[in-house]
């Protein structure tokens, strides 16, 4: 999926003092609501750009945000949270 409305790359979630896990951005928007926003707010998450650098949290935020707004105007969002469609039950004519 592209990532042309956002600078995220990466996520870098911190385990423990020595150890984090490199998550690309739709991995860690997987991440159930409430977990995700546990470790913003516990300074676990860092969000790391194309070339490496680290994004401030704010805008951080705001590029997950508009991503999150501009996948759902398109009805993309099941893609995104790797959700299956409902599929499509065939009617039964009755005579």
């Amino acid at each position: 999926m592209e990532l042309n409305c956002t600078k995220i790359a990466h996520v870098s979630i911190k385990k423990s003092h020595t150890d984090y896990e490199i998550l690309d951005l739709f991995q860690f928007l997987r991440i159930d609501l409430a977990q995700r926003t546990k470790m913003i707010l516990q300074r676990q998450a860092e969000f790391i750009d194309y070339d490496g650098e680290m994004i401030p949290l704010g805008v951080a935020i705001k590029e997950i945000t508009l991503l999150i707004s501009k996948l759902k105007e398109e009805g993309r969002i099941g893609e995104l949270l790797g959700e299956k469609r409902p599929e499509k039950k065939e009617e039964l004519e009755v005579s």
